[in-house]
């Protein structure tokens, strides 16, 4: 074994660059992280943003068709059976929609965020 374990050793330099330096360009996978990062970030955001779309058109369309339904029947049982069944799907799609709006906040914060730090 060599004598120079004494000897302070030199982390500055890691495989050849500053050991705080970015990654070289071409990576051996051929994917700039930052890329696919922000490609990533920007399929979720589409995704929550679609889904959040999603919940207030389908409030909408059941609204509609239970309105449609009271208004065409003109019969007052018809019109109570589709008043239950609109509160029972409000109240279904309203517990989704807010946790949606979580998510969805969450996730604009985020990306801001990084965004202002310069990640």
């Amino acid at each position: 074994m060599p004598e120079a374990a004494d000897e302070p050793i030199d982390l500055t330099l890691v495989g050849g660059r500053s050991a705080g330096a970015a990654p070289d360009k071409g990576s051996p996978t051929g994917v700039e992280p930052s890329r696919s990062i922000d490609a990533t970030r920007e399929r979720i955001a589409y995704i929550l943003l679609g889904t959040l779309g999603a919940i207030v058109a389908l409030q909408a369309i059941a609204g509609i068709v239970f309105a449609a339904d009271c208004w065409g029947s003109g019969g007052r049982e018809s019109c109570d059976l589709a008043k239950s069944s609109l509160g029972l799907v409000t109240n279904t799609l309203s517990t989704i929609f807010t946790a949606m709006i979580g998510l969805v906040g969450s996730v604009v914060g985020f990306y801001f965020g990084s965004q202002k730090q310069g990640g």
